[in-house]
């Protein structure tokens, strides 16, 4: 997995010292949910992720500029939906 995600750029972002600590003040069942969902680094699901950590400001959206272009379009379409609901 870890190769496919050097593959498509994505692990330069993820591993980037720039995204911001994650504060974990919840339960233990909920403070599992929110990690398992917010690093889930599965490649099907870093589009969601990094939409995710955008939103919550944890991730700054010029980090992606080595994506491609259709990647950050899926990344914004993301974002504006979770914008509207």
């Amino acid at each position: 997995m870890a190769s496919r995600a050097n593959q498509f750029g994505f692990s330069e972002i993820v591993s980037s010292p720039q995204i911001k600590n994650i504060p974990l003040s919840f339960a233990p069942h909920q403070q599992r949910r929110e990690i398992d969902e917010t690093f889930d680094y599965r490649y099907s699901q870093l589009p969601l992720v990094f939409a995710r950590l955008i939103r919550e400001g944890h991730l700054d959206e010029s980090l992606l500029s080595g994506l491609s272009e259709e990647k950050r379009e899926i990344i914004r379409s993301f974002l504006a939906f979770g914008a509207k609901g």
